[in-house]
């Protein structure tokens, strides 16, 4: 296999990982009556963790840009969503 092919294939499971856990926080937070206070909670610990993981698999050796544009959609929808809930 190509290193093209396979970073093309891992960069897929990337944003489908970020699609599913965004579907999945926004049925929950639909469902949820949750506090305010929890409710930032929630989404402090959530964002932080979605931008960790997206750091930890982005740049090369340790430079340039670790978050790709694609996750970054996917964060900012991330947090859009925690907004209009």
């Amino acid at each position: 296999m190509s290193d093209e092919f396979l970073g093309d294939r891992r960069q897929a499971l990337e944003n489908e990982f970020f699609q599913k856990q965004n579907e999945a926080l926004l049925q929950e937070l639909r469902r949820a009556h949750e506090t305010e206070e929890r409710r930032e909670a929630l989404r402090g610990e959530t964002i932080e963790r979605a931008r960790a993981v997206a750091k930890a698999t982005g740049g090369f050796l340790g430079f340039g840009n670790k978050i790709s544009d694609e996750e970054e959609l996917v964060l900012t929808d991330l947090e859009a969503a925690f907004s209009a809930s």
